[in-house]
């Protein structure tokens, strides 16, 4: 049984007594991710249940500002001019903190969780969230200032009045590092299951608009680039495939600047140097790009936590080969198939039983791959969220 689905209800919940809380939501920017998605959907969600809410981005213009159009959700921009441009937008963010006079400021991801502190000199003080978006992340990948951010949030947690896991994995890594286990939760994402669903009939256009063959076995790949998400394994175990499986190709959708773009296409083409491997940008409507997949693949190595394109794709009817990393293997269940991290060898193995039981049982499969979605509805995300917001304000 996934473990999620064992534990209670959200209707089972008692409701967070009125009146409706002010949230000052802070994050980097709101560019094309999983955590700005959720973000953006938990923001839309509790304003139209009459909540005051305000998002503060440190940098201003990404992509998903658009989908917080018509709702009743106020931009604060702190605008940061350069990654050490620290003083002026913590300033910003105190002040905005003072005048939006929010009873909770929540932070999503560690440098946002750092920065939420500031609402410590505020009187009266509001009660500090911090958002863990990750699991078991390899720091040693990430440069001296990453690495820095990380320790902090770790051995400053104390000072946060409580910590949002999106996974279990997260949960329990947050707790070695230092986190208070009696100030965690953990809430799983949620999903708009109007907006992924299956569009089987939008397949062939959406092939052709990716330049892909109508009748080919397309793998999808999507995520930002970053050394978590593995593409050199992908690309391996692609290779693998195409020795084994005929007339397979496979689309990374991605988000980055154009020079990590162009090293990404060079080393796809050295895996795989017939063209079968395309690289796309992200798009804000990715939810019209997964019905033109066979197969969706997570292969990250580490840190994910609760990986978004997972449940997204799974929404749209897509079933998912995924790597044992975080909550993923809970997540898909029996609508996929779980690899080892890092290996290639497995992660094909694993990709070819799925494309094995699509041959004979794709419908099958893609109705169970919905049905585990639907799960972790955004419904179960907003209420979660509110019964813990609402706890921690008026206990």
């Amino acid at each position: 049984m996934n473990m999620y689905f064992a534990a209670p209800s959200a209707e089972g919940l008692p409701s967070p007594a009125p009146p409706r809380l002010r949230i000052l939501f802070v994050c980097r920017a709101l560019g094309i991710g999983g955590a700005e998605r959720q973000l953006v959907l938990l923001a839309r969600l509790l304003a139209n249940r009459g909540y005051g809410i305000a998002i503060a981005t440190f940098y201003s213009g990404g992509d998903l500002e658009q989908d917080l159009a018509g709702y009743d959700v106020e931009l604060i921009r702190l605008a940061k001019t350069s990654r050490w441009d620290i003083v002026a937008p913590l300033r910003k963010l105190r002040r905005a903190i003072e005048e939006f006079e929010p009873d909770i400021v929540h932070g999503y991801l560690p440098v946002a969780n750092l920065l939420t502190l500031a609402a410590h000199t505020v009187r009266p003080r509001p009660r500090i969230v911090w958002g863990i978006r990750a699991s078991d992340m390899d720091m040693a990948r990430y440069d001296w200032l990453s690495r820095l951010a990380w320790v902090c949030e770790g051995r400053l947690s104390g000072w946060a009045d409580l910590a949002i896991a999106n996974s279990k994995a997260g949960a329990t890594r947050a707790a070695a590092r230092g986190f208070r286990q009696d100030r965690l939760k953990t809430i799983p994402n949620g999903i708009d299951l109007t907006r992924f669903r299956p569009q089987p009939e939008k397949r062939e256009a959406k092939r052709r608009s990716l330049g892909l063959p109508v009748n080919a076995t397309l793998i999808g790949h999507v995520g930002r680039l970053d050394p978590m998400k593995d593409h050199e394994t992908f690309f391996q175990a692609f290779m693998k495939l195409g020795e084994r499986r005929r007339n397979v190709h496979a689309v990374c959708i991605v988000s980055g600047d154009a020079k990590e773009l162009q090293a990404l296409r060079q080393g796809a083409s050295v895996f795989y140097p017939s063209g079968r491997i395309t690289i796309r940008i992200a798009v804000s409507d990715i939810e019209n790009v997964y019905p033109a997949f066979d197969v969706l693949c997570s292969s990250s190595r580490y840190g994910e936590g609760f990986p978004n394109v997972v449940l997204e794709a799974m929404a749209c009817g897509v079933p998912c080969v995924v790597t044992d990393v975080g909550d993923a293997a809970g997540i898909v269940g029996e609508a996929g198939e779980v690899a080892r991290p890092g290996d290639p060898d497995d992660l094909t193995d694993a990709l070819l039983w799925v494309l094995r039981r699509c041959d004979h049982e794709g419908e099958m499969l893609a109705r169970l791959a919905r049905q585990r979605a639907e799960h972790f509805s955004a419904e179960n995300l907003v209420e979660r969220t509110e019964h813990a917001l609402g706890t921690l304000v008026h206990a």
